[in-house]
């Protein structure tokens, strides 16, 4: 009768083996959205601003969100809607032409008048191409000028730099004066040579001109502490090297934004032609163009492919300042300014399909603190590039490529060439921008993330960034598997 009493009753597993079945039980795999939303979720990034943005390429079918329409201030983040802009508006094979001009006959040899240079915004004038311009000259038979070398920069307006940018006497090269007519960037190199100990060290300033005088008060000794800085006067500026620098200790180098970048440039173009054998009788001014000038040589930059990938890989402010300058001159006349400028990114903005809600564009580098941008305008312009069969390949050709080059060159060792991105870094901002590929190399996410204002510290946000870009490239990796 126990038996059958056993036998009716139901049976109910011991507590014991349901927990054995449930820690067997395998954990599901946590999707992409998931994983995107745990690096956004981290401890460390409580309390920041932040907008993220992806999608799926090609048909760019959004698969997270997480804010993208906060504006936020992007850094250099700023600089893909710049670039993608001019590529957009001006064409990857498109050349910065810089005009001399001869404002009287050419006899013998001789230039009986001014010598006239009119930039308009080639921003790849360095000193190499100051030598090649001189060996054009003297080319056409001109071995002597008998009047003044004049620079003209009407291309673009006599603001210099733009609202909320660091103050011009800090010297730094990443805010150095921006113009139409320019020369290394608007900066000078500066190379220091030890010799022996107690005497000075050799101080060598290219370009060379006597509009950037040197001052050299350092000594070579046993150790270095070098301080090189910059001042203006109104009439020159001059570099100031002090400290020592050790007798072992290599060349050390230095690169220094100078004011009144114009006159700093056709200065320099007058000692290139000296330098060259060409005679100069009068002196190195800024100034107009006469009307009556005749064009003799006009000097190509690089295609603006080129020119782009120099600004989005290395991050060069003044490249993109000019980009931005140009685009507005070439759409509402010279000179070119910020204003225009920012009106016709946003016009291409519009044509990209951008929201276009709470954007602030001061300048074209995303070095003012008072730009604001948000992530899905960001997205918006690289899906745009991305399906464009004109500008797209140029586009992301100039994006920095991770643990290979650019400003990505010492991240993403682990996933070389699978993060192409253009990267965002001022004073709590931090962003990251761009593509990633599968293994066979094809577009398979574009992802756009800004971080503003966070209390953790930058690797920490670093970390946070790379680790959202890295969920992508897994995520493409088994995609393509």
């Amino acid at each position: 009768m126990l038996a059958a009493l056993i036998l009716l009753l139901p049976w109910t597993a011991p507590p014991h083996a349901a927990r054995r079945k449930a820690v067997a039980a395998p954990a599901p795999a946590p999707t992409l959205e998931g994983r995107l939303a745990a690096v956004l979720n981290r401890a460390a990034l409580r309390g920041a601003q932040l907008g993220a943005a992806v999608a799926a390429l090609p048909d760019g079918r959004r698969v997270f969100d997480r804010q993208p329409l906060a504006p936020l201030a992007p850094a250099s983040t700023m600089k893909v809607l710049t670039t993608a802009a001019t590529l957009d508006r001006l064409g990857p094979d498109f050349r910065f032409q810089t005009l001399f001009l001869a404002g009287g006959p050419i006899r013998d040899g001789v230039l009986d008048g001014n010598l006239y240079v009119r930039g308009q915004g080639a921003p790849d004038l360095v000193v190499e191409q100051w030598y090649e311009i001189a060996a054009q000259l003297a080319g056409l038979g001109i071995g002597e000028i008998r009047g003044d070398i004049v620079g003209d920069d009407t291309y673009f307006d006599s603001e210099r730099r733009a609202p909320g940018w660091p103050p011009a006497f800090n010297a730094s090269p990443y805010n150095a004066p921006i113009s139409a007519l320019s020369a290394n960037f608007n900066t000078v190199q500066v190379s220091v040579l030890p010799t022996k100990v107690g005497q000075k060290p050799m101080v060598l300033i290219e370009p060379r001109s006597d509009f950037v005088r040197a001052e050299n008060r350092a000594r070579t000794g046993r150790g270095t502490s070098l301080r090189v800085s910059r001042r203006y006067d109104g009439q020159a500026n001059t570099v100031s090297v002090a400290g020592t620098i050790g007798a072992r200790s290599g060349m050390r180098m230095e690169w220094l934004g100078v004011e009144n970048p114009s006159q700093a440039a056709v200065a320099a173009l007058k000692a290139t032609l000296q330098d060259s054998g060409v005679a100069v009788r009068g002196s190195a001014v800024v100034s107009v163009a006469v009307p009556d000038a005749n064009l003799i040589y006009s000097h190509p930059s690089k295609p603006l492919a080129e020119i782009v990938a120099d600004a989005n890989k290395n991050s060069n402010n003044f490249i993109t300042e000019c980009l931005q300058r140009t685009l507005g001159a070439v759409e509402e006349g010279p000179p070119g300014s910020r204003e225009k400028g920012a009106k016709a990114v946003e016009k291409f903005l519009a044509s990209a399909g951008a929201p276009v809600a709470g954007l602030h564009l001061v300048d074209g580098c995303g070095l003012s603190r008072d730009n604001r941008l948000t992530s899905g305008a960001l997205l918006a312009v690289l899906l745009h590039m991305a399906a464009d069969p004109r500008v797209g390949a140029p586009f992301m050709a100039s994006l920095s490529v991770g643990g290979v080059d650019g400003t990505l060159r010492h991240r993403f060792l682990t996933e070389p060439g699978r993060v192409l991105g253009k990267t965002g870094t001022i004073n709590s901002s931090r962003g990251l921008v761009g593509y990633v590929l599968d293994a066979s190399g094809r577009p398979a996410y574009a992802f756009s993330i800004l971080i503003n204002d966070y209390r953790c510290s930058e690797s920490a946000v670093l970390d946070a960034i790379d680790d959202f870009a890295r969920a992508l490239v897994e995520a493409a990796g088994s995609a393509a598997s």
